[in-house]
């Protein structure tokens, strides 16, 4: 397949992600279950290894995962951060998207969940879940990146849609 051809699929991929993830968002009043299920559209028309939701608990001030795909039970119930901590809490304190090409040369890099025992050429997209303004969460993908799985800006650009 040529690169124009490429482009093509890969944008349309995109565009059912982003079709699925608001059909879904909008398919019950469950919000957990919801986020999950965008997480599984995610994970497979986007080739994402790993993604996560992460709400802000205000009693405790602490974030937690509600939504994942390619996580364990095990690896949800250890991923917690605090504002300011690793680069998801980092993220929720500064409110801009981080970009880590290569985690394993990332020592702000946590990896709480455990779910990454080998973390090099494992490339970490984390960006703010925001609603009028006030910040909710984070949503984060990692991937391997290849030029044929389309770039940075490209995961960004879907990421950020769920945004309002």
């Amino acid at each position: 397949m040529d690169k124009e051809k490429e482009l093509i699929v890969r944008k349309n991929r995109e565009l059912s992600a982003i079709l699925e993830v608001s059909r879904v968002l909008t398919a019950s009043f469950d919000l957990e279950e919801n986020l999950r299920a965008a997480m599984k559209i995610l994970g497979s028309l986007l080739e994402m290894q790993r993604g996560c939701v992460f709400l802000l608990d205000p009693l405790s001030d602490e974030l937690r995962i509600v939504a994942a795909h390619g996580l364990t039970k095990e690896e949800i119930k250890r991923g917690k951060y605090r504002i300011g901590e690793g680069i998801v809490g980092r993220v929720i304190k500064t409110g801009a998207p981080m970009f880590i090409p290569n985690i394993g040369e990332e020592p702000k890099f946590l990896n709480r969940t455990g779910s990454r025992p080998e973390k090099y050429g494992v490339s970490f997209l984390c960006i703010p879940i925001e609603l009028k303004g006030e910040i909710l969460g984070v949503i984060s993908a990692d991937r391997i990146y290849a030029e044929e799985h389309g770039s940075v800006d490209d995961d960004l650009r879907v990421l950020k849609i769920p945004s309002l």
